[in-house]
């Protein structure tokens, strides 16, 4: 006979995962050894709260929270209208948090910056509790001049070629649109009428 029974057992009898000669046998002993008593009540434990767990609905707000935390982590490609699609560069959510400052770091803002073709695409999405859209702000300019005007072009942002949100951008490359988080985004930037 085996001299303890580990919490694996105790959960595979609960489970009802053992044979009914073993079952027999853990209970006898259960009642005669402390540690498996203990062991065994604790695993009973466990599954009453697992169980209960599973019943319960998560709050309505604690759902909204999630969906903000993560509405920023969506936008998937750049593309440029000639098909070129842009390699990201730099995203904040890869930064590790700087020490010290953890606390000043905010996870509803997002920086990234695309580069393809001689273009970086500068990008700041940012979502405020309680408010559904996502803001994104935007500049594209050329890497080598930064400087540089560029005639207005289209910017369309996507999600399973369903058009979101679209504008165009100023003199300056900038753009601005709000958009309802959805899955599969896609910023398409018309660059035919870039000087240079």
């Amino acid at each position: 006979m085996k001299k303890h029974y580990d919490i694996t057992d105790w959960l595979d009898l609960l489970r009802g995962f053992t044979s009914p000669e073993l079952r027999s046998s853990m209970e006898a002993h259960r009642e005669t050894c402390a540690r498996c008593h203990k062991t065994a009540a604790w695993t009973e434990r466990l599954q009453s709260v697992a169980v209960a767990d599973s019943r319960s609905d998560v709050p309505a707000q604690v759902l909204r929270n999630a969906q903000a935390i993560f509405a920023l982590r969506r936008l998937d490609r750049i593309q440029l209208s000639n098909g070129v699609f842009a390699k990201m560069v730099f995203d904040s959510f890869n930064q590790p948090a700087l020490l010290g400052v953890r606390s000043e770091q905010r996870s509803d803002i997002r920086h990234m910056l695309f580069e393809a073709d001689g273009y970086v695409v500068d990008l700041r999405l940012e979502h405020e509790r309680g408010v559904a859209a996502v803001s994104m702000v935007g500049q594209i300019h050329l890497a080598d001049d930064p400087e540089s005007k560029i005639e207005p072009m289209p910017v369309r942002l996507t999600s399973n070629d369903v058009e979101l949100a679209s504008t165009f951008c100023n003199s300056f490359g900038e753009f601005a649109l709000a958009y309802i988080p959805q899955n599969s985004l896609c910023l398409q930037l018309g660059l035919e009428g870039v000087a240079g």
